[in-house]
């Protein structure tokens, strides 16, 4: 029977085990710089019980790749000595980090985009990517990249998610410059980092907009993304419980290690209310471990409970459920004081 807690290997990686900490945005950056205080943040998590931390995403290098959330931290040059005291934190609580490269392109506010889009009232709001919209993208991705190195990370995650950058390109049938800035990524990391990708069937401006509806189609996006230089999944869903074809018998991540082979991270909801861990429903923990056992993942990646309580990981292995913050309850009686 495999465990959530039991050290695990990962592309060549050696994790403590198989918790994974959700990128998540928080605006704490200093001009972009990531500070002391993130990287005590990302240390808590770790020493918490954590195996591998994916930061909040981490803006490349280029003048619209920034949305209007605030202090978000980048990746480049004058970054390199904050990201490695985060790095550093991290490794002292024996844990492993990815930093989650990302670009918002049209989400949020008017960008760059693989296509053009127009509101109703028919104004374009996001203008369609130009020959040298690409090249500038795609050496802000290369630089990006060739920071992550320098800084200690052990792997990278590209955002090719939710309806930001790389993602737009994919929904927009090309795939070909999302799979340079991937072959660039691997170039610039060398060959044994670990390679994450980060995809969704849902964008964070229209969750019923999805652009895969069957394992066929799915197989082929991830043919292509394996073939440029990823080794590491990242599907995200809303509910990781949740069944994304008419066929039932999987979840996206079971799909994903299914078609694929590779190490698949799942994500969505996972702990998101304390008390829907006990028990055996759909978002349990012994659910989660059920389809551990079914080899649907390899890791599990955990995301807003950790924003109350740091030591969701280790509570959680001692099944001291009613010792966690629960972040659900910190929201609501936050709202509603």
């Amino acid at each position: 029977m495999k465990n959530l807690f039991d050290p695990v290997n990962i592309a060549g990686l050696a994790l403590k085990n198989r918790l994974v900490m959700a990128p998540m945005t928080r605006c704490r950056a200093s001009g972009g710089v990531p500070t002391a205080e993130i990287a005590e943040h990302y240390r808590k998590r770790a020493a918490g019980g954590i195996g591998l931390i994916i930061t909040e995403g981490v803006l490349v290098d280029h003048p619209e790749a920034r949305a209007d959330y605030g202090e978000v931290p980048y990746l480049r040059e004058d970054t390199v000595e904050g990201w490695r005291q985060v790095v550093d934190a991290i490794h002292a609580e024996g844990s492993m980090v990815f930093p989650q490269i990302w670009h918002c392109g049209p989400v949020v506010r008017p960008g760059v985009a693989g296509r053009s889009v127009v509101d109703e009232q028919g104004n374009e709001v996001v203008r369609l990517a130009t020959a040298k919209d690409k090249e500038e993208l795609f050496h802000a991705y290369s630089h990006a990249a060739e920071m992550a190195p320098r800084c200690g990370f052990d792997g990278v995650e590209l955002h090719g998610a939710h309806g930001y950058l790389l993602d737009s390109f994919m929904r927009a049938g090309d795939m070909g410059f999302a799979t340079e800035i991937i072959r660039e990524t691997r170039l610039k990391i060398g060959p044994d980092m670990p390679l994450c990708l980060r995809f969704s069937n849902w964008r964070a401006d229209d969750m019923k907009d999805t652009y895969f509806n069957s394992p066929a189609e799915l197989e082929q996006l991830l043919k292509q993304v394996i073939e440029a230089g990823v080794d590491v999944l990242h599907p995200s869903t809303r509910r990781f419980w949740a069944h994304p074809f008419k066929d039932e018998s999987l979840t996206l991540a079971g799909w994903t290690r299914k078609l694929t082979g590779l190490p698949t991270i799942i994500v969505g909801n996972i702990g998101l209310k304390t008390a829907g861990l006990v028990g055996s429903g759909p978002g349990s923990l012994e659910s989660l471990e059920r389809l551990l056992n079914h080899d649907e993942f390899d890791l599990a990646a955990v995301g807003r409970p950790l924003i109350t309580e740091p030591d969701w990981g280790r509570k959680v292995e001692e099944r001291q459920f009613d010792q966690i913050t629960d972040f659900y309850e910190a929201a609501i009686k936050e709202v509603y004081p």
